[in-house]
């Protein structure tokens, strides 16, 4: 037996993430009781922005400062969860002790910019940090994609202040694409999450910008093993701008030292935001642009005429941009939004080789996506809770594969998409909070209604949240809800004869025990029933490409939105996963303690024609635990993380069954070995006139520990019958960085 237990007892004693002080949470207010959005909260050397509901979550010691345009500025002590009611810059600050109004919604995990930098494992990288979490699965051998509660990663969705991105990983999970130095928090909604979102069945990912400071013009920074990264702030005009940049210099450094036809890869992400005015005075405009490209490329001349010694060029490029603004205006009691948006795609593929020859045998593929949006919203508040409305319209057009193929193997035969797909989808969402009993039980009903534009289908989600104050301490929260999900515009290709695909959906339940103690102390259970029918699934008969299963699978789902290479599909499947989660957080000023445990199962019925039942779904991982502790010593801070999570299951054809190439093989369902990895964490800081320096190391798999994440069966040597191999993951990997970060 595999002994596991050891390192968590280690763990456990020497107690995993990074040490600090407890965090305090609270709302800040104006008279009238309305949040102050934007509004900086410093405590010690941390600061924080509130959100649009006022409310922000800070770290440090001592007491909050408080600053907001058109406000006096205080200093002050405030319980956590505390109100701070603001006057206009000629009235007075007032302290106001209290709980700030419940919202009504489903569990959610919430980590902060300091949560994510000193979590160890995840590398500085906020979608990487994802899997410490209760609710998430991980995928073998790192590999990026979000899993929440047993869903597929393209049912889930990734945001970054509102605007939902294709690709959340640089080359499927080296690292995300949006920098943690730019980041407030990051809020993982597993399932239950209001009707102002939709055309997701799965969970989602929001990413929330800090708001950038105008006080003065700053500059920081980010030097590590995979890449350098700056980042700007400042004033811009009566408004503010931050900018952030960052690539990958692998191919730069070693370049030099490889042959001219060995392809590198590289990566690039950057975004400018920039922020004018207030909603409560002429209105608040946000401006953005953002994007990522994944490159792999090899030198311009790899491939050479007449050469028999030459090799091939190749460049391949994928990645996104969004571009678009953000206007809010608050009048009285009621906010109004408008959010247009426009976007496009990225993936070329180009290849060239001579072989020998004076004549090139090329390869250019490339695909046009482009995208639209523009969201609209009313909300308003009133004694009881707020009502809320709004519209939700996009779409887009993608075209054709453009190729020119002059190789005569390939032909016309090469299988990729040749139509044209235009679509647009509307949608209309209504929703109300209200409270009884002084906000001891409140309910959020809400409807969602949707024009699916691909599949000319019309789709009807009601959800509904509501939330108890069974004590002080204590609370609990549910939520149920229909979500609709569309196939994506790429499942219509005319040469996979997928015209006909319609949207799936998938019903959700939760409910959830809140427990706080003590000020330092947050604790949770949750249990969850999700049940999915109509779900779109590969039927091999009529599929001009090959269908895949277990691991290869979940692979292929994490590309195939973003490449378009779907085979042929229909809506005959169903999903099922359900299960339990723990979570416990305990922060004292010298130690932090994080405990996740989860317990569910993740199914599937896919081609009834296989006369299969139920299965595992290739990421159905049963038993998940994470623990994290941390400490300070000697200006040290060291954190260690253990994951132990159940193997996932994998079809292998039995060791020993003979070999007939005219047959295929029996095959019976085993589960790999439980995987565990160590995973450390090593920093400091030393402060300096211009803010301060931090040197840190992420140490994955801090023991070497080569855990099985396949199981490959093929014929022995001999022909005569199959064995199967193990393949091991990855080994110890260190990584090592300096963060420059302006006061």
């Amino acid at each position: 037996m595999r002994r596991w237990w050891l390192p968590a007892a280690a763990c456990l004693v020497a107690a995993t993430a990074y040490a600090q002080p407890a965090a305090i949470r609270g709302t800040v207010v104006d008279e009238a009781g309305q949040p102050v959005a934007g509004a900086t909260v410093l405590r010690g050397d941390e600061s924080a922005t509130t959100d649009e509901a006022g409310a922000f979550v800070v770290g440090g010691t001592g007491e909050l400062t408080i600053i907001a345009d058109g406000f006096e500025a205080r200093t002050l002590r405030v319980r956590n969860g505390g109100v701070v009611r603001l006057a206009r810059a000629t009235g007075e600050v007032i302290e106001v002790t209290g709980k700030a109004p419940e919202e009504s919604k489903p569990l959610a995990y919430t980590m902060s910019a300091k949560d994510v930098a000193t979590t160890p494992g995840a590398m500085n990288d906020a979608l990487r940090a994802i899997t410490i979490l209760p609710a998430a699965a991980r995928i073998p051998f790192s590999f990026g994609g979000i899993v929440l509660r047993g869903m597929s990663p393209r049912d889930s969705s990734v945001f970054i202040d509102g605007v939902e991105i294709p690709l959340a990983f640089h080359f499927g999970g080296i690292t995300g694409v949006f920098p943690t130095q730019v980041l407030e928090d990051m809020r993982v909604v597993p399932s239950g999450f209001d009707v102002s979102m939709g055309r997701t069945q799965g969970g989602v990912v929001e990413l929330t910008s800090r708001k950038p400071r105008r006080d003065a013009y700053r500059v920081g920074g980010e030097v590590s093993l995979l890449h350098s990264a700056v980042h700007a702030e400042g004033p811009l005009g009566s408004g503010a701008f931050l900018l952030s940049l960052r690539r990958s210099y692998l191919d730069l450094l070693i370049r030099p030292f490889l042959a001219a036809g060995d392809p590198l890869p590289s990566y690039t992400d950057g975004q400018l935001r920039a922020v004018w005015g207030e909603p409560g005075k002429r209105g608040q405009l946000t401006a953005y642009v953002f994007g990522s490209l994944d490159r792999i490329a090899n030198s311009s001349d790899a491939a050479k005429p007449n050469d028999p010694s030459s090799g091939e060029e190749i460049a391949a490029n994928l990645g996104f941009v969004r571009t678009g603004a953000i206007y809010k205006r608050k009048i009285g009691r009621t906010l109004y939004t408008v959010s247009p948006s426009l976007g496009t795609n990225i993936f070329t593929l180009y290849s060239k080789s001579y072989q020998g020859t004076d004549t090139a045998t090329e390869l250019d593929l490339s695909r046009r996506w482009y995208l639209y949006g523009v969201r609209g919203e009313w909300l308003r508040d009133d004694p009881g809770g707020f009502w809320r409305a709004g519209v939700d319209v996009s779409g887009g057009y993608l075209g054709r594969v453009n190729q020119q193929v002059n190789d005569q193997d390939v032909g016309n035969d090469f299988p990729v998409p040749r139509n044209t797909v235009l679509w647009g989808d509307a949608a209309v969402f209504v929703e109300t909070r209200r409270s009884w009993f002084g906000d001891k039980l409140s309910l959020r009903p809400g409807l969602r209604l949707d024009r699916f534009g691909l599949g000319e289908q019309w789709a009807l989600d009601p959800r509904i949240n509501a939330h108890v104050t069974l004590s002080p301490v204590t609370k609990l929260r549910a939520s149920l809800g229909r979500f609709h999900q569309p196939p994506t515009p790429a499942h219509f290709d005319e040469f996979a004869d997928n015209l006909n695909a319609k949207s799936s959906y998938v019903d959700q339940v939760s409910l959830s025990l809140e427990a706080s103690p003590q000020e330092n102390l947050l604790a949770s259970v949750t249990g969850f029933f999700h049940e999915g029918r109509k779900t779109l699934v590969d039927i091999a008969a009529k599929s001009v490409r090959d269908t895949v299963g277990d691991l290869d699978l979940v692979f292929r789902e994490l590309l195939d939105e973003q490449l378009g290479l779907y085979g042929y599909q229909d809506n005959v499947g169903r999903l099922r996963t359900y299960g339990i989660e723990t979570s416990m957080r305990y922060d004292t000023p010298r130690y932090r303690v994080l405990a996740n445990f989860a317990w569910s199962r993740a199914k599937r019925r896919y081609e009834p024609a296989t006369g299969e039942g139920w299965v595992p779904y290739p990421l159905d991982q049963p038993l998940r635990l994470n623990l994290l502790a941390a400490t300070t010593a000697r200006k040290w801070n060291f954190g260690t993380r253990l994951t132990v999570v159940s193997g996932n299951p994998m079809r292998v054809v039995p060791a020993g069954t003979p070999w007939d190439p005219s047959m295929e093989p029996p095959t019976e369902l085993q589960r790999l070995p439980t995987f565990w990895q160590l995973d450390l964490r090593i920093d400091r800081t030393w402060p300096k006139d211009f803010g301060a320096v931090t040197l840190f190391f992420d140490i994955q798999n801090v023991t070497n520990h080569r855990n099985v994440e396949y199981r490959d069966s093929y014929p022995d040597d001999a022909g005569e019958v199959y064995r199967y191999e193990d393949v091991r993951g990855l080994p110890i990997i260190p990584y090592v960085g300096v963060e420059f970060a302006p006061r």
